[in-house]
């Protein structure tokens, strides 16, 4: 932060302070609304979809894989944030505790969310993938390959985001 003699440094500070809580909560509220977004899914076309599997397919293992890794997994997704999504609810009308919530997104973002690092050249790259979709992605391609017996070619993953640092290290 660029300070001159005239400036007064707590006030500046202050600001500072108050700009960054102000970014960090509307990120926190970013996560909840999406985590809200998304627990208002309906899960009744994916429940059919899974019941017209027995008319479709035959081989009970295909149906047990398709169940486990992919049916049961978005299910499951689906209703953890639906129960997190209550305490949201209750934060944007008022009657929720911030500090718990920015723990519940947090501990979702553990759990659905990996961080991976990478230096190249110097730059230290953070990415974030979304390692659990990740899975149900991969777990569908291979349903795919089964259901038209083609050979499985595995998914490439993609960074949800990231951010690049550089320390200069490169002497190109």
């Amino acid at each position: 932060m660029p300070f001159n003699e005239n400036d007064d440094i707590n006030d500046e500070l202050e600001k500072y302070y108050n700009t960054s809580m102000k970014q960090y909560m509307d990120s926190l509220q970013y996560c909840m609304d999406s985590y809200c977004h998304v627990a208002s899914t309906e899960l009744g076309q994916l429940d059919n979809a899974y019941g017209n599997l027995d008319f479709m397919i035959s081989n009970k293992s295909i149906r047990q894989s398709a169940y486990d890794d992919i049916f049961d997994k978005m299910r499951n997704i689906v209703y953890q944030f639906r129960s997190e999504a209550y305490h949201f609810n209750l934060l944007q009308n008022n009657k929720g505790n911030f500090a718990v919530c920015a723990l519940k997104v947090s501990e979702l973002n553990q759990k659905y969310f990996i961080s991976e690092e990478e230096n190249i050249h110097g730059y230290v790259n953070t990415l974030i993938y979304q390692n659990v979709f990740d899975e149900v992605d991969k777990s569908l391609e291979k349903f795919r390959c089964k259901i038209y017996r083609i050979k499985y070619v595995e998914p490439k993953r993609e960074p949800t985001s990231g951010k690049m640092l550089y320390f200069g290290e490169d002497e190109k």
